[in-house]
C-alpha cells in the first residue's frame, strides 16, 4: 500500500474522528467505508503526526483527535 493511499485513508479517519469523537478502532473502517488493514496504517500515521490519540477501554481501543486537531476540525467544518 502506497504513502498517497494511505494519507487518502487518514484524511478520511480524521474527518470520521472530527465528526464523531472517540471511535472503536473495530467500528472504524465501517465508519470510513475502507479495508481495516488501511484504517491501521492511516491511525498509525495519524498518531505518529500528533493528530489522533490512542485510548484503552479494557479490551477495546478507541481513537479521537487529539485537542488540538479537535479544534482545527471545528475551525474547518465552521468555514464550510
Amino acid at each position: 500500500m502506497g504513502n498517497d493511499r494511505i494519507d487518502d485513508v487518514a484524511g478520511k479517519v480524521w474527518k470520521a474522528l472530527g465528526e464523531q469523537g472517540c471511535v472503536m478502532l473495530s467500528t472504524l473502517p465501517g465508519l470510513v467505508d475502507e479495508d481495516a488493514n488501511a484504517v491501521q496504517l492511516a491511525a498509525v500515521s495519524l498518531v505518529r503526526k500528533g493528530k489522533v490519540d490512542y485510548i484503552r477501554e479494557g479490551c477495546a481501543l478507541s481513537v479521537r483527535l487529539t485537542k488540538e486537531e479537535a479544534e482545527a476540525y471545528r475551525r474547518q467544518a465552521a468555514c464550510g
